[in-house]
């Protein structure tokens, strides 16, 4: 009776481990192959920030990388244009690191990590709106 009990536990557990181990492997294996594919797509992606923010956004190269099993997406000069002044945020480079487990709990984008280098942010005051003056940078 009381060896019935682990075998039981075993033919349980055993399947449930595998399959977590094997959907693991699947999540890092396919977040490194669409993290790949990222420089394919980026036109694409500037076009989704553009219409999605109101604003022209560009990007000069983008690219992903697992770190664990967190996704890390890198953009180099990120640019966000004002239709009426010129750049109005630019990021020489940036880093955005995705916490996957907050994300699904929360079923929206969650990070771990944002790293701005360099950012250079314009404003300027013209007919009581903020509109274009350097906030840090060179």
């Amino acid at each position: 009776m009381v060896s019935v009990i682990p075998k039981n536990l075993g033919r349980t557990v055993w399947p449930l481990m595998v399959m977590a181990l094997v959907s693991l492997a699947i999540y890092v294996s396919g977040g490194r192959m669409l993290l790949g594919a990222l420089p394919r797509v980026q036109q694409d992606i500037e076009q989704l920030l553009s219409q999605r923010f109101s604003v022209d956004i560009r990007i000069r190269q983008i690219s992903g990388a697992m770190e664990g099993f967190s996704p890390r997406l890198d953009l180099t000069d990120f640019v966000v244009l004002d239709s009426e002044t010129g750049a109005a945020i630019s990021l020489p480079e940036a880093s955005i690191r995705l916490n996957p487990w907050e994300s699904l709990l929360s079923r929206a984008p969650r990070f771990d990590e944002l790293t701005l280098i360099g950012p250079r942010v314009e404003a300027a005051y013209l007919s009581g709106r903020i509109l274009a003056e350097t906030v840090g940078g060179r």
